[in-house]
């Protein structure tokens, strides 16, 4: 999904991958479903609060969110892109600004070529120089993506 949507200039999922997710929400055979229902919730209340216009409960999201990136460590001994873009999300919306902040620059070490990671680290920049240089690279890099 991160492929096909974040990275991507087409903000779309294909069939194929959206008939593949969506079976983690009736399979229950499927292994490690926990983490695509982890997922899932987050994305269920991001959705539905930004609907009626409303914040997301930061005592819902962050913790959530956290649990989500407990679960990838301990299963797969990484934490995804996607999953670090949406604690950096929970952490920013929560006004926790500093900790955004240090999250996306963090995640930009294991993860350099992210798009949105590489956006929202630009946003979040408080030095106008780096601020302005990071800006340029995403335009000179990736002048079709929605960042």
């Amino acid at each position: 999904m991160y492929e096909k949507t974040l990275q991507a200039n087409d903000l779309e999922l294909d069939e194929k991958t959206m008939k593949e997710y969506q079976q983690y929400q009736t399979d229950t055979t499927l292994a490690n479903r926990h983490i695509a229902l982890l997922f899932d919730n987050y994305q269920t209340i991001i959705t539905e609060t930004a609907a009626k216009g409303e914040k997301a409960p930061a005592d819902i999201c962050v913790p959530l969110m956290k649990s989500l990136s407990g679960e990838c460590l301990s299963l797969y001994n990484s934490i995804p892109a996607i999953v670090c873009i949406y604690m950096g999300e929970a952490l920013q919306s929560a006004g926790m600004i500093d900790k955004a902040r240090e999250h996306f620059k963090m995640s930009l070490q294991f993860y350099p070529k992210s798009i949105p990671l590489l956006v929202y680290n630009y946003r979040l920049e408080q030095d106008p120089t780096r601020k302005k240089e990071q800006l340029a690279e995403l335009k000179k890099k990736y002048p079709k993506h929605w960042g």
